[in-house]
């Protein structure tokens, strides 16, 4: 008489005979990568939808935080869009420091908030380590400028002094930075181990960074970032229209696309107070 198999011995066959199988022809492993760039996407489309910060949780960050900000450090500052609207919403904010290695956009940067005496803007790059140069790939035709020539498109390197967020905060003689936000495309794990010890000391209430495409250039991955950030003490949440969602950093998914994450410091859990929303793949 005829058994149907176990759910195991029919993942065994599976593993240790089909799929070897279908190794052999070409077609499978096509229609395989087109499946999996599809379900990446909506994967994408679950977590955020869309670049546009009005409606991607930046905003809502802003304005949730804001009247709570005096110090804030703006890493990978571009020509200042952030900034600004950071500006708008922290009446009682006291200090802003902005870093940003391209020539071209940090010239724009000191157009828009030169004039401004609690901005301190500094043409660096912030990455591991500080007190040297390094290569930065500088674009002429966007906006985008990265350390990794293939995330920055008809770009040129330029040379520029390297810092590190461990040795800045003391240098500028922060105590305590309510927001540390990162937008360094790519470098954006490098700049969170360049501040692992102000990050074991509390020093930041809260930390927002990018995740996007640049990643896969530097050979860095989401879960090595939100690792760092848990065993420093903190909560880390993907930031979408909803707000502040849980996320299961073991179940991470490595699509290198578009999303931004914010981790709360649990010594400084009350600093916003927020209702964490579920985990928009996992409930």
């Amino acid at each position: 008489m005829w058994a149907a198999p176990t759910r195991a011995a029919a993942a065994g066959i599976l593993k240790e005979r089909v799929i070897p199988a279908l190794a052999r022809y070409r077609w499978p492993a096509v229609t395989a990568y087109y499946v999996r760039k599809a379900a990446d996407q909506q994967i994408r489309r679950r977590l955020v939808a869309t670049y546009d910060p009005a409606r991607n949780g930046e905003h809502w960050l802003l304005d949730m935080a804001g009247p709570e900000l005096r110090v804030v450090f703006d890493v990978g500052a571009n020509e200042g869009q952030w900034a600004r609207a950071l500006l708008a919403r922290a009446p009682r904010l006291e200090r802003l420091c902005c870093w940003e290695p391209g020539e071209q956009a940090f010239s724009r940067l000191k157009s828009r908030l030169g004039a401004d005496s609690r901005a301190d803007l500094i043409q660096a790059a912030v990455s591991e380590r500080g007190g040297h140069e390094i290569e930065f790939f500088e674009s002429s035709g966007t906006q985008v400028s990265s350390l990794f020539a293939e995330a920055a498109a008809d770009s040129h390197p330029i040379s520029v002094p390297a810092v590190c967020l461990d040795d800045e905060i003391d240098r500028l003689g922060c105590k305590v930075v309510d927001l540390l936000k990162i937008d360094a495309e790519g470098a954006d794990l490098m700049v969170l181990r360049g501040a692992r010890r102000s990050l074991e000391a509390g020093r930041f209430r809260l930390v927002q960074f990018e995740y996007h495409h640049p990643w896969l250039h530097a050979g860095a991955t989401l879960r090595a970032a939100l690792n760092l950030l848990t065993s420093c003490g903190y909560e880390p949440y993907l930031l979408n229209g909803s707000g502040l969602c849980r996320f299961d950093s073991n179940r991470a998914p490595e699509i290198f696309q578009y999303m931004n994450f914010v981790a709360v410091a649990r010594r400084h859990r009350d600093f916003i107070r927020f209702e964490p929303q579920p985990d928009p793949l996992w409930g």
